[in-house]
C-alpha cells in the first residue's frame, strides 16, 4: 500500500482507497424521497481516506468513514446527517454522544501501538487475519468474520494474513462511553509512545480543523 508521504501522522488523500490485493468495497445509503419510498441515497466507496502511521511504529494503514451520528437517537428525518458528514467531518474517531463507521486496510505485516480509545468498538474481520493483542498479554487470532466487542481496553492489531506478506481488512463501528472507571479510578484513553490523551470523542469539526491521532 502506498500512502502520500507527509509529515503528519494523520493526512488526508483523494486516491485509490482500496490496498492492493482487497477488492473494492461498496458503501449504500438509503433514505425517502418524495414519493415516500425508500431510495438508495448514495453508493460509492466511503468518504474522506485518511492515510494512518505511527511514529516508531511498523504501522500503515488507510481508513475510509462510512459514516458517523452526532446524536442519540438519531435524526434521520431529512438528510441533515449527511450532510453534517459530506460537510467536512474528518474527525478520524469517534463522536462525543455519537457513533463512528469505518473501513480501516492494513499494509502486509502492519502492527499498531497499543492503544485505548473512550469508546466501545465492534471490530469485525473482513478480509485477512488479524491478531488482536491485550496489555495483560493474551492474544486471540482473528479470521474473516470473527467478531470483536472492544469495551476500552488497552490493546493493538497485528496483520497477519499470509504470514504477514498479505494486506487486511477491519470494519469499525466506535460508539461513544461514560467516563471508564476501573478498580475505582477514572482512567482515559492512552496510546504507547503518544503523549496526550488518545481516542477522545470530538464534536463536529471543519475541514480546516486537525484531526485527533487514531
Amino acid at each position: 500500500m502506498t500512502l502520500e508521504t507527509t509529515t503528519n501522522e494523520t493526512s488526508y488523500f483523494n486516491g485509490s482507497f482500496t490496498a492492493p490485493g482487497l477488492p473494492v468495497f461498496k458503501r449504500t445509503i438509503t433514505g425517502h424521497a418524495q414519493d415516500g419510498l425508500g431510495h438508495f441515497l448514495v453508493s460509492d466507496s466511503g468518504d474522506h481516506r485518511i492515510a494512518r502511521k505511527a511514529a516508531g511504529f511498523p504501522y500503515e494503514a488507510a481508513q475510509a468513514v462510512m459514516y458517523g451520528t452526532f446524536e442519540m437517537p438519531v435524526n434521520i428525518n431529512g438528510v441533515d446527517d449527511l450532510d453534517a458528514i459530506r460537510e467536512g467531518y474528518k474527525a478520524g474517531h469517534h463522536l462525543t454522544n455519537g457513533t463512528f463507521v469505518t473501513m480501516l486496510d492494513f499494509s502486509p505485516g502492519s502492527e499498531t501501538p497499543f492503544h485505548r480509545g473512550e469508546s466501545i468498538d465492534y471490530n469485525v474481520v473482513i478480509e485477512g487475519e488479524f491478531e488482536l493483542v491485550l496489555d495483560s498479554g493474551e492474544v486471540t487470532r482473528m479470521k474473516r468474520g470473527d467478531v470483536n466487542v472492544q469495551r476500552a481496553t488497552m490493546h493493538k492489531w497485528v496483520n497477519v494474513s499470509g504470514g504477514g506478506k498479505e494486506p487486511g481488512r477491519l470494519f469499525n463501528v466506535l460508539v461513544d462511553i461514560k467516563p471508564l472507571v476501573v478498580n475505582d479510578k477514572e482512567v482515559q484513553g492512552a496510546s504507547e509512545g503518544y503523549p496526550g490523551r488518545y481516542g477522545v470523542g470530538v464534536e463536529r469539526v471543519t475541514d480546516s480543523d486537525a484531526a485527533p491521532r487514531v
